[in-house]
């Protein structure tokens, strides 16, 4: 088995609560455009919804083992295919444990129980391979210059803070949503 890198693992935790943040600011703005409405949209506290920043870290990994070998239709099923089963699950797993509903497709054709369809499905994967292709290397490259100026030490003390206090998040939200 292999050793994780504990720079790595701060990498990736990274990566995952910028991809995060910015999947929580996607999902406020379509609510914004489309209902006219500004609202946390995410299950924590925080400005994040976990979902982006675990579908991103997948996608980086699929990136490095799948994506660099075979054409873009290749990386376009393979991204919609990881989307469509994180989505599922994640629907599945707010309506079964906490009766929620954030997304319905069940007036969409080529829905799978309201939770995925087809038309949202290659969206995010489309938009996927453009993650993979455009956004990430810039986000990657970006930090990789900030943290230069940054000591280690302050790094460490920074990334493991942002996991604690998600932690805290993350049980309360349970908490106040099973209620």
């Amino acid at each position: 088995m292999k050793k994780i890198n504990m720079r790595t693992l701060q990498k990736y935790i990274v990566f995952f609560y910028v991809y995060a943040f910015l999947g929580w600011v996607v999902d406020v703005s379509i609510c914004l455009v489309s209902d006219g409405v500004l609202q946390n949209r995410g299950f924590l506290y925080e400005t994040i919804c976990p979902m982006y920043g675990y579908a991103a870290i997948v996608l980086i990994l699929l990136s490095k083992k799948f994506m660099g070998k075979g054409g873009l239709i290749k990386k376009i099923v393979l991204a919609t295919i990881w989307c469509s089963v994180l989505e599922y699950l994640t629907a599945f797993i707010l309506e079964t444990l906490f009766h929620l509903k954030w997304w319905d497709y069940s007036n969409e054709p080529f829905n799978l129980q309201g939770r995925i369809c087809l038309a949202a499905s290659l969206f995010w994967g489309v938009l996927s391979v453009i993650f993979m292709k455009v956004l990430h290397p810039f986000v990657e490259k970006t930090l990789k210059k900030i943290s230069k100026k940054i000591p280690i030490k302050v790094q460490s003390v920074i990334v493991y803070t942002a996991v604690g206090i998600t932690a805290v998040d993350t049980i309360i939200s349970i908490i106040n949503y099973i209620k």
